[in-house]
């Protein structure tokens, strides 16, 4: 893997950057992001889309965490993809989510496929018209298309733990499409979107860190002079890298069709790892400041145990290794 991104992919991040300002206290309108193409990043100029890859996505969404921003994004660009590779075309101006863990079920009758189930937590869903679902298709999981305004869809509102709007989906018997795109092939598109969306909280964590432990001062010297804190600051950097390295590995590997092997787990692991132990150093070192909420980097912890949550625990991903190494 070449680790150099060319001029046309820092243009894309410098897009996204100027993009997703500020502390995600109003996060850009959704008609900016389609202006600018991110919605459609990974579907085919074929198709009416960009036709970039995983690691292009990677970039934008390192941006948007970076910004703290919370807006779904990535699950409407990844279900535009899957829509794309099953020879589905949503309406121009359509929008999309994905629900890539739910307790559903489908039913087979003639050539009808229902689901029956609930998609939890599924960000973006209040406003798409329609939603990629994982479902358990026999012994196999599957994927299907559902329209969100049929009456067997019911939708429970509410917000996530980083202000991020998001529904229950709540299926009952609701009409669906089978799509012919591998469950797996989405959930390790999805991983690594999560995993760029963590990284990008950290290093915007780490950077805004490091301006505040250069400015505070105390004893008649800046706080970051100190050992104590130096250390951690550096501590938190090199998280920040190693989790970004494997992050954008995985893209790459992705966009390459190369063998994934344990990538999803260890890239998941990291991103874990790092997103929590930075968030709590960056409280840490701000003191006091830290836990007010007039302050955005209270936001940086509630964002990150967002998406630790979505991206699944440390300890699973550990346990999905091993299984794999022991069989």
């Amino acid at each position: 893997m070449d680790y150099r991104i060319s001029d046309e992919q820092r243009a894309i991040a410098d897009l996204a950057g100027d993009l997703f300002t500020g502390n995600g206290d109003t996060p850009p309108p959704w008609s900016v992001l389609e202006a600018a193409g991110l919605p459609q990043l990974l579907v085919p100029e074929a198709l009416g889309g960009v036709g970039l890859g995983q690691v292009d996505m990677a970039l934008v969404l390192i941006e948007q965490g970076r910004g703290l921003v919370a807006t779904p994004l990535w699950r409407h660009a990844v279900a535009a993809l899957v829509l794309a590779r099953a020879g589905r075309t949503p309406a121009p101006g359509e929008r999309l989510t994905v629900a890539v863990e739910s307790d559903a079920s489908a039913e087979r009758t003639g050539d009808r496929w229902t689901l029956r189930g609930t998609a939890r937590a599924v960000s973006g869903a209040g406003d798409a018209a329609k939603a990629v679902i994982v479902a358990q298709a026999g012994d196999r999981a599957g994927l299907f298309e559902i329209d969100l305004s049929d009456a067997d869809v019911a939708r429970v509102d509410g917000i996530l733990t980083d202000g991020e709007a998001a529904s229950d989906l709540i299926l009952t018997n609701a009409p669906a499409q089978l799509l012919d795109v591998d469950a797996g092939w989405l959930r390790a598109r999805a991983a690594a979107c999560l995993a760029a969306l963590a990284v990008g909280v950290a290093r915007g964590a780490v950077e805004r860190t490091a301006a505040y432990v250069t400015a505070r001062h105390q004893f008649d010297r800046p706080i970051g002079s100190f050992q104590a804190v130096a250390q951690r600051m550096a501590d938190a950097f090199t998280d920040v890298e190693v989790a970004q390295t494997l992050a954008m590995e995985l893209a790459w590997r992705i966009d390459a069709g190369a063998d994934l092997g344990n990538s999803v787990e260890v890239t998941t692991y990291w991103a874990n790892q790092c997103s929590h132990r930075v968030a709590h150093a960056a409280m840490h070192l701000h003191g006091g400041i830290g836990a007010d909420t007039s302050y955005p980097i209270h936001r940086v912890l509630l964002m990150s145990r967002a998406l630790e949550l979505m991206l699944g625990g440390s300890r699973q991903q550990i346990a999905r290794i091993g299984e794999r190494l022991a069989a």
